[in-house]
């Protein structure tokens, strides 16, 4: 689905523009049965597990409903492209984001639960905090690509007016969240210094995807509003991402050349 995004965002780098978002459409189809089929084999092992405990739960576990709310991202822009699969690319963008919602929802209150009741996630596990952003600030782009769908028309009767007044609305609604999560994260992880061990791992790169998607969000929350406070807020989130992926990209390239990528560092 990824992929697909990065075809349909720069359609003629590799190849011919309609090859591209051809080669776009399947990827985008394929990984999001993907997402489907993974959830039904790992999620009906979870609820039969009885070995999962309170202090399991993570931001990691945002992760299935982050793969289901990727799919409109990419969906609502195949639609546009498509009208003939109209039906396959909205109807199953908007199930997809039906799912990754209340599973958000679901899985949130759980981990909130244990972040309240129990110690904070340690060692290669801190940096899934960062993952609090990424549910809320996805959702602010995916309502911008519904907006932008719904202006260039659809076969269904949706109001320009009204889908354009509630995804603005929206928009700030779920940016706020995110913008909010990145600074909690912060102030956690900055706050934990001294208290948590947090060695080099793999799951260093979960600081990059969020701030990323919080970087979308924030600049799709600044192009409908005009607001200048958010543009200074897309700055700093920018210039944030981009560090952070200079210190992961290192570490992780370090890690490789000492041969314990797979480990601690």
């Amino acid at each position: 689905v990824v992929i697909g995004l990065d075809l349909l965002r720069y359609p003629d780098a590799f190849a011919p523009v309609d090859t591209s978002r051809a080669i776009a459409f399947w990827m985008w189809l394929i990984g999001t049965l993907g997402i489907y089929v993974m959830g039904f084999i790992i999620l009906p092992r979870i609820y039969r597990s009885d070995a999962i405990e309170l202090s399991h739960a993570n931001f990691g576990w945002f992760i299935p409903p982050v793969a289901n709310l990727l799919v409109p991202v990419a969906g609502f822009e195949l639609a546009a492209l498509y009208p003939r699969q109209f039906e396959l690319t909205f109807g199953l963008s908007m199930a997809s984001f039906g799912i990754g919602f209340f599973l958000f929802l679901f899985v949130g209150a759980l981990v909130y639960h244990r972040y309240v009741l129990e110690s904070l996630p340690a060692g290669p596990f801190a940096a899934t905090s960062f993952l609090a952003i990424a549910p809320t600030a996805i959702i602010s782009v995916v309502l911008f690509k519904l907006m932008v769908l719904v202006q260039q028309g659809v076969s269904i009767p949706l109001s320009v007016e009204a889908v354009g007044t509630m995804a603005i609305l929206g928009i700030l609604f779920t940016w706020g969240f995110a913008a909010w999560a990145f600074i909690m994260a912060a102030v956690i992880g900055l706050s934990s210094l001294k208290s948590l061990s947090v060695p080099y791992a793999l799951s260093w790169w979960a600081y990059t995807f969020p701030l990323g998607a919080l970087a979308a969000a924030s600049g799709v929350a600044w192009k409908v509003t005009g607001f200048g406070s958010i543009q200074w807020f897309y700055y700093i989130v920018v210039v944030s991402l981009g560090v952070a992926w200079a210190i992961v990209t290192l570490r992780t390239v370090r890690a490789i050349g000492k041969g314990d990528a797979f480990g601690a560092g």
